[in-house]
């Protein structure tokens, strides 16, 4: 790395075993010599030791001894076998450190004066330690980024010591984050586009919203910068939920968080928007990310209801500040942070939430081409009697959401039990297994969406929906 201003940033974690118990991991900064830390090494160096939690900023010199500059025990973010996201802004006398989006160290001084030898950063392990690096990226930092601050307003903690009051805000925002990180999405969900019938113009408008701007980051800047957030509006049943999960099984290298309102609300008073905080600096920690709110009208309804209680309304007016406020856009400049909601009310939502969700896409009832779909799917391991028609099924199904569809499903082929298991032994049921039947009396699943419901959606998209 050139002389100058840089950030590192780098999402590491330790696994342990029997063959590698040591968990100790260093993000190494202005280093000119690597001699396994005997004392012919010169680096200044970021400590994580997952065993102890302990996040500590040393500084070796050559035929000197380890100096430690910053240390900051009981870190809740270092955990084994978790992903901690580490920012550095060296500064080349200074430099600041945060964790997952927690600011620990700002404008720490590192007595260490660089020359005009290029140094070299990097990952390196102590002792029998394996460590899992998932993103390592530097970028240069303009010169004119390099703070300008007295001595005595850096906020260093060494330990041993009291605990200083930074020290306790920087606790207690680790603590929060590891509540958050609970939300994250880590396995795969195992849903695709294609295994969701119909919904072409839906799949179209998410890939251009959502997935594009996330893999192609360079195309979508300027004028076609990508949209903060979007909206999946429609009646129950149509596939909203799927299809943020099919958003969560394409992004691989996206951190997607599936925010609940248990993990954002609290009985204590101002605890709710701390949650919110953290969460959005932990997702722009992590970025690029995806933030899934399900059903967000009940979290983030219109404002000066009679009955809306003042944490609501707090709560509210923070997430609108974090989503696009004064400094919302900052932590930005590494990566996109997006927001994907859903919603069967959507006339409930706040006008400014309304305007912030930039892309609202209708998700209407199947069409029967859908519908045919939907039966070939649900009906693809069970043996069908030979004169039963899909088509003809899927023509009578109209106003039926693919939830009505599968419920369909599932009484034809539980009706052959019900005829027939009466009075029957366990042989003759045993027999049954091998015929198929398709009876579905009429009426026996009625559609959940009334046509009301389904011209009060047409009416709301025409108005506020994007095509």
């Amino acid at each position: 790395m050139e002389s100058g201003p840089f950030s590192l940033t780098a999402e590491v974690k330790c696994v342990p075993g029997e063959q590698t118990p040591d968990q100790q991991v260093f993000l190494l900064l202005d280093c000119t010599s690597v001699t396994d830390l005997s004392s012919g090494c010169d680096f200044c160096a970021v400590r994580l030791s997952f065993d102890t939690r302990e996040v500590r900023v040393e500084s070796q010199k050559r035929n000197a001894t380890t100096q430690t500059l910053f240390a900051q025990p009981g870190c809740a973010l270092l955990r084994p076998q978790s992903y901690v996201t580490v920012l550095v802004e060296f500064h080349g006398e200074t430099m600041n450190l945060s964790l997952s989006g927690v600011s620990v160290a700002l404008n720490l001084p590192l007595n260490r004066s660089r020359s005009g030898e290029t140094t070299n950063v990097g990952i390196a392990v102590y002792g029998k330690s394996r460590c899992y690096v998932r993103r390592f990226r530097l970028a240069a930092l303009p010169k004119d980024a390099v703070p300008e601050v007295e001595q005595s307003t850096c906020c260093v903690r060494v330990v041993p010591g009291p605990e200083s009051a930074v020290g306790t805000t920087a606790s207690e925002e680790m603590d929060l984050a590891v509540t958050i990180e609970r939300d994250i999405v880590c396995q795969d969900l195992k849903v695709r586009f294609e295994d969701i019938g119909g919904l072409e113009d839906a799949k179209r408008a998410i890939n251009e919203a959502v997935i594009l701007p996330l893999l192609m980051p360079e195309f979508f800047v300027g004028l076609r910068k990508p949209w903060k957030g979007v909206l999946l509006f429609g009646p129950p049943g149509t596939g909203k939920t799927m299809l943020a999960k099919a958003v969560a099984s394409c992004t691989e290298n996206i951190t997607f968080f599936n925010c609940s309102s248990a993990t954002l609300t609290s009985k204590w008073r101002g605890e709710s928007e701390k949650l919110l905080r953290a969460l959005f600096q932990t997702a722009r920690a992590r970025v690029p990310s995806i933030l899934f709110f399900d059903e967000i009208d009940s979290l983030l309804s219109q404002r000066g209801g009679a009955a809306e209680h003042e944490a609501s309304r707090r709560f509210k007016s923070e997430f609108l500040i974090h989503m696009d406020g004064l400094l919302s856009e900052t932590g930005d400049q590494q990566g996109h942070l997006f927001v994907l909601a859903t919603s069967n009310a959507p006339w409930d939502l706040d006008e400014a939430l309304r305007r912030r969700l930039e892309k609202r896409i209708y998700i209407p009832l199947p069409e029967e081409a859908a519908r045919v779909r939907m039966l070939e799917h649900f009906l693809k391991d069970i043996v069908l009697a030979e004169d039963v028609d899909l088509p003809l099924v899927a023509s009578q199904l109209e106003r039926y959401s693919g939830a009505d569809v599968q419920l369909v499903c599932r009484e034809a082929s539980m009706s052959p039990m019900r005829r027939l298991v009466d009075g029957l032994t366990p042989a003759e049921l045993v027999q049954l297994r091998s015929e198929g039947v398709w009876v579905c009396r009429d009426g026996c699943v009625q559609p959940s969406v009334s046509h009301n419901d389904t011209r009060r959606y047409v009416e709301w998209q025409k108005e506020f929906g994007s095509q």
